[in-house]
């Protein structure tokens, strides 16, 4: 079994919840409410039936070294890492958006309270010359809507053409989630574009700091802004990027999951030639 998280619903729901704000509409905090009440309620029965189901299976692979602690907290179990490729990828068309600069920073992220976008709308209407393109949708959409300004463009869903040309031209991919894996600046690096993430989660294993990108380390509107101040007197190299990228390929996936699977079998009593 490849685990991408046990769920962080269940494991991690003060963080998948997130604060609420004084933007907060009425109805998005009744509904934050309602959801802390029905965790809480029904939190420790889940967690055991999890656990319980979890133990039965054969073997797991974790696709982080922070999905790996994740694993171990909460099922006690060891899981190899295997890291999965991106989706996406610089090779195939590409779409240009009307009426969007090449220039800008671009955050793809569903809009959940615990990708922090907020966090990073915010620093745009702070930092001079902070134009950002947002990806992605989700339940904070309007409240994110409420506090950005002109600097900020929300384009939704878009196709992978679209997003292939949004990451070809932008000058970083910016991020402050907590995540799992963080395919995001692996998808960008293949554009050769760098990234400025959370220091933490899965952008520890896929971002190679000063290299492809930098680290932030706090989800702030305040240290996403001295990130963004930092990375504008920082050179990069656009191979580099590219080389980093390449380390996280569908081939190199492949290698390494056959390579587990022939070290796994004989475990389980099957002789491999």
């Amino acid at each position: 079994m490849l685990c991408y998280a046990p769920a962080r619903w269940l494991y991690q729901p003060d963080r998948y919840l997130g604060v609420a704000s004084s933007a907060d509409t009425n109805a998005e905090k009744l509904r934050r409410m309602a959801a802390a009440i029905a965790l809480r309620t029904m939190g420790p029965s889940l967690r055991r039936w999890d656990r319980q189901v979890a133990s039965g299976a054969d073997c797991y692979l974790a696709t982080s070294s922070a999905v790996a602690a994740m694993v171990r907290d909460a099922y006690g179990i060891e899981a190899p890492i295997l890291h999965p490729p991106p989706a996406l990828t610089a090779g195939g068309t590409e779409r240009e958006v009307a009426g969007i600069e090449p220039g800008y920073l671009l955050c793809v992220s569903r809009l959940l309270p615990y990708k922090n976008v907020d966090k990073i709308v915010e620093a745009a209407t702070r930092h001079p010359g902070f134009r950002l393109v947002v990806v992605g949708d989700g339940p904070e959409r309007q409240a994110l809507l409420r506090r950005a300004t002109s600097s900020t463009r929300f384009l939704g869903v878009v196709d992978d053409p679209t997003l292939r040309w949004l990451y070809r031209n932008c000058r970083a991919l910016v991020a402050a989630s907590y995540e799992d894996y963080g395919l995001t600046p692996l998808e960008a690096a293949s554009f050769g574009r760098p990234s400025i993430v959370l220091r933490a989660g899965g952008f520890l294993d896929t971002v190679d700091e000063g290299r492809t990108g930098l680290f932030f380390d706090r989800a702030t509107a305040e240290d996403v802004q001295r990130a963004v101040t930092e990375f504008d007197g920082c050179r990069w190299s656009e191979e580099a990027i590219t080389r980093h990228a390449d380390r996280f390929s569908e081939e190199t996936f492949v290698a390494q999951l056959r390579r587990l699977v022939q070290e796994w079998l004989p475990s389980r009593g099957v002789v491999t030639t």
